[in-house]
């Protein structure tokens, strides 16, 4: 290689110590680093940029970008990138799909089961030393709806079912997965959300999907209905969720994401009965680093070849 299929830019959050991590991986691997801090340090170097790790896809004119060879974001999504003003069709856009969905499907079915045996409310008990003993129904035979039914809806799904419960599907593909009652399309999604127990959101946030899981959507949810949402912040209305909740119109909901983040401190979200709020950490595991940096290393290998990425992003579908 010569130094400048050498330089690897890094637009990244990292502390002093992942610094280190991350250029330690990359060096060994044959590669220069240069860290940037900010967006204006972004924008200085993009004429210069062939290979590009970013953490939240900036949204900003990448006509400079001349150079630029493979855009690879530390994440799954890459809504905040689109619709990627002057980023050249020749560039190669890859996330970090797969790895994730593990955890993701593990912190889904926490907030689930939470939610289902009413954890938060024995925690408010034990806040008042308060032994209060209720019923709680068993998740068998009960439906759940999973919506977007990539790695991260199919894990759910099969964990779903190890508790015996009943699954139907929305996705774009309409192939019904084995194990799976029903598959139904974004355009159904008020019907097939009628009589669920649960629904869990998993869609990527598109053109085509944001705000999909609104107040309508949400009205088809009978009162006893337990919503997740694991997707991208955007995709459900959260107000609506909010409104529905103060309303007894859904018996509980858990968030992991938002559209702006961190949550405001003064958003009423923080107080709504009925609702758990996590800060976006489904997938956020103690080797998350290193994972990227695995998915990173082989997709610039296959690059420099003239190869695709393994997990090239499609500039049609937005995932």
């Amino acid at each position: 290689m010569n130094d400048s299929d050498r330089l690897v830019h890094i637009a990244l959050a990292l502390d002093e110590v992942s610094q280190r991590s991350v250029a330690k991986r990359l060096e060994s691997a044959g590669f220069a680093l240069r860290f940037l801090s900010t967006a204006g340090e972004l924008a200085a170097v993009l004429p210069e940029c062939r290979f590009l790790l970013v953490g939240r896809p900036p949204r900003l004119d990448w006509t400079p970008a001349v150079q630029l060879r493979l855009l690879q974001i530390a994440g799954t999504g890459v809504d905040p990138l689109f619709p990627a003003t002057g980023l050249a069709e020749r560039i190669w856009i890859a996330n970090c799909r797969g790895f994730q969905a593990d955890a993701v499907r593990d912190h889904a079915l926490a907030l689930l089961l939470a939610l289902a045996r009413d954890l938060p409310g024995y925690l408010r008990s034990q806040s008042r030393s308060a032994w209060s003993p209720f019923p709680s129904p068993s998740l068998r035979g009960k439906k759940m709806v999973v919506v977007g039914f990539g790695d991260i809806g199919t894990r759910v799904a099969e964990a779903a079912r190890s508790f015996g419960l009943r699954v139907h599907a929305v996705r774009r593909r309409r192939e019904i997965p084995t194990g799976v009652e029903r598959v139904a399309s974004l355009a159904e999604l008020e019907d097939v959300l009628g009589g669920a127990d649960f629904a869990v959101i998993c869609l990527p946030c598109t053109r085509l999907t944001r705000g999909a899981v609104g107040g309508t959507a949400l009205a088809a949810l009978p009162p006893r209905a337990v919503l997740v949402d694991v997707s991208r912040g955007g995709v459900v209305d959260h107000a609506a969720v909010e409104r529905a909740l103060r309303e007894g119109r859904l018996a509980g909901a858990a968030l992991d994401v938002f559209e702006d983040e961190p949550l405001a401190s003064g958003s009423t979200l923080w107080s709504c009965p009925g609702l758990v709020v996590t800060p976006h950490v489904g997938g956020f595991t103690p080797d998350y680093i290193e994972r990227v940096l695995d998915v990173f290393v082989d997709n610039l290998a296959l690059v420099q070849r003239g190869l695709p990425p393994s997990t090239l992003v499609s500039r049609e579908h937005e995932y």
